[in-house]
């Protein structure tokens, strides 16, 4: 049986690598802090990070992303900013919307 998952990855792992890079250009981060706020944002939605990773790039094509796992998103992001201060606070939609081009 031919499978698309390298073997010893769970069956999500290509969604939530893509929701990972996805978050590390909108913050922009580096892959821990992306799976960090993915950790957090699931935390607070009470689902699992493969779950809000599914959300994520299902809102990147075009699907409405539900307000409570925006909402969860931004603030997660948020918190990894706001401690130390290390970068500037994003404006508008931490999720990139459909056929939008970033320079």
């Amino acid at each position: 049986m031919a499978s698309d998952t390298p073997a010893g990855l769970p069956a999500g792992a290509p969604t939530t690598v893509r929701a990972v890079g996805m978050l590390m250009a909108a913050t922009p981060c580096g892959a821990r802090d992306a799976h960090r706020i993915l950790a957090a944002a699931a935390d607070l939605v009470r689902s699992s990070p493969d779950a809000v990773a599914a959300v994520i790039v299902e809102g990147s094509c075009g699907t409405p992303v539900p307000g409570h796992v925006e909402r969860a998103v931004r603030r997660a992001m948020e918190a990894l900013v706001r401690p130390g201060g290390r970068r500037g606070r994003s404006s508008g939609s931490c999720l990139p919307r459909p056929g939008c081009r970033r320079s």
